[in-house]
């Protein structure tokens, strides 16, 4: 058994705060401890169950919180850094019976969504593909089916499990918190969030979970917090605006649609 886990900290237990998930920020050091805590805790419990290998991708901010260090697991590899091809699904390529999303978060744009955002909190309002408002976990679920690996597992706060149950009917969820504003939440207690981590695990691994379709075209529209972000994103030949802060493109590849979604953000960024 091969797992891929891509793990976020917004969405992390005990996250309550976006200071916790700043590098810069004092309290960045509350944030490292409960990312390092809940992943070392899935990775003790994924020994148990006799997993051969996991790799575990470090997808938030500049994607290098992680330390081997804290990390002592013979069967566990790490990427870390950024910027990477595949981003927060870097490594998805080499073949996993199952990815995990840790400690993910509710999209752009979601009601009342803890530090709710898609790629980018700077740039991007929203982002939607054939008219679907999209979440990272969609995105990223659907880099995992075009390397025809299912998502086992979803955790983070509950508007994000809300929007992503008819998306990965099969998977399994945890919830880690409740939101109740951008910037306010309601934490659950931590053992109560681990225990279902077991009953979660356990019921993925007795599935016979399938990667989500794939379509055969995809429509990407972008839409960004301010309209200079779109006037150099237009520059791009593949781009159609739409209005003032609304982009398009058109692929019938999404490897290629994510490469251009990460080049158009990028672009934004800048500006």
């Amino acid at each position: 058994m091969r797992i891929y886990i891509s793990i976020d900290m917004e969405g992390l237990t005990g996250i309550s705060s976006v200071n916790q998930t700043d590098p810069s920020h004092r309290r960045y050091e509350e944030g490292i401890f409960f990312m390092k805590s809940e992943l070392r805790f899935i990775l003790e419990y994924l020994r148990t169950k006799n997993v051969k290998k996991v790799l575990v991708n470090d997808a938030h901010w500049n994607m290098d919180n992680l330390n081997l260090k804290d990390l002592n697991f013979e069967f566990l590899e790490l990427i870390s850094g950024s910027p990477k091809i595949l981003s927060m699904m870097h490594g998805i390529n080499e073949g996993f019976d199952y990815a995990m999303f840790i400690g993910y978060h509710s999209m752009a744009n979601t009601i009342n969504g803890f530090l709710e955002h898609t790629y980018s909190s700077y740039t991007i309002s929203e982002i939607k593909i054939n008219g679907k408002k999209s979440s990272e976990a969609y995105i990223n679920g659907l880099i995992a089916s075009y390397y025809n690996v299912p998502v086992g597992l979803i955790s983070g706060d509950d508007k994000l499990i809300e929007d992503c149950k008819d998306i990965f009917p099969n998977s399994e969820f945890v919830i880690t918190k409740y939101s109740i504003s951008r910037n306010s939440v309601k934490l659950r207690n931590i053992e109560s969030v681990y225990n279902e981590y077991k009953s979660a695990i356990d019921r993925m691994l007795s599935k016979n979970i399938r990667p989500i379709e794939l379509p055969k075209e995809f429509t990407i529209e972008i839409t960004f917090r301010r309209t200079d972000m779109a006037d150099i994103v237009e520059i791009l030949p593949i781009i159609e605006r739409i209005d003032g802060n609304k982009v398009l493109f058109k692929e019938t590849d999404f490897l290629r649609a994510f490469r251009y979604i990460r080049v158009v953000i990028n672009l934004a960024r800048n500006v």
